[in-house]
């Protein structure tokens, strides 16, 4: 072996320092280098952690957020069509009582127009009596006044018109 170590040039005592301070540099780095990088490692794992699970709240919370909007928006377009639905009862039931209204003043107006009919009417056949009458009266009259007669009742000219009438 030892002439393997002078072949290659390898003196014991600097392989023994050169062990030595790899160990020293070795010591070092770990005490120095690896533990604070281990450490940010490990924070900065922690934080990617920390906001993959933010990230995965934050969208649960927008898919509540959304499932909220939709039930909302149901909601909302049910009372939109229940307004639209009570908007058009109203109208026709609105409507329904001005048609009831109008036909009860066309109902009057029949009901009144009638009545002046009837009282027109009246008043006409009242007035063809009465010219009836005067006409029998003279008529009459000019008869019996070749006859000799000297008065009429006017009485009995009206009872006979009427008696008339009702044949």
């Amino acid at each position: 072996m030892e002439e393997l170590i002078k072949k290659f040039g390898i003196e014991p005592a600097l392989l023994i320092a050169q062990v030595i301070n790899f160990g020293i540099v070795l010591f070092v780095l770990w005490k120095f280098a690896y533990k604070p990088v281990l450490k940010v490692l490990r924070e900065r794992q922690a934080k990617v952690k920390k906001s993959l699970e933010d990230a995965k709240a934050v969208e649960l919370k927008l898919q509540e957020a959304e499932k909220l909007k939709q039930e909302k928006i149901m909601e909302a377009r049910g009372e939109a069509e229940k307004i639209i639905e009570d908007a058009a009862k109203e109208s026709d039931r609105l409507k329904q009582q001005r048609l009831e209204e109008v036909q009860t003043e066309i109902d009057g107006m029949k009901v009144h127009a009638q009545a002046e009919i009837i009282a027109q009417k009246a008043q006409a056949l009242n007035q063809a009596k009465s010219e009836i009458v005067n006409l029998v009266i003279g008529a009459t009259g000019k008869v019996v006044g070749k006859i000799g007669l000297e008065k009429i009742d006017k009485a009995l000219v009206e009872e006979a018109v009427e008696e008339t009438k009702h044949v």
